[in-house]
């Protein structure tokens, strides 16, 4: 099963394919991950 992108990764795909495709050129392997995610922290002391 594969989910959609979000509405925020559809929006950044052409920046970070653009991206990819620039840093390809001066490098062999090329990754890069995104999320849309709302990240916490948690700080216990």
């Amino acid at each position: 099963m594969k989910a959609p992108f979000s509405a925020y990764l559809n929006g950044i795909a052409p920046a970070v394919k653009s991206l990819v495709s620039a840093l390809k050129r001066s490098y062999d392997y090329v990754s890069v991950l995104s999320t849309d995610s709302v990240g916490f922290r948690l700080a216990i002391s």
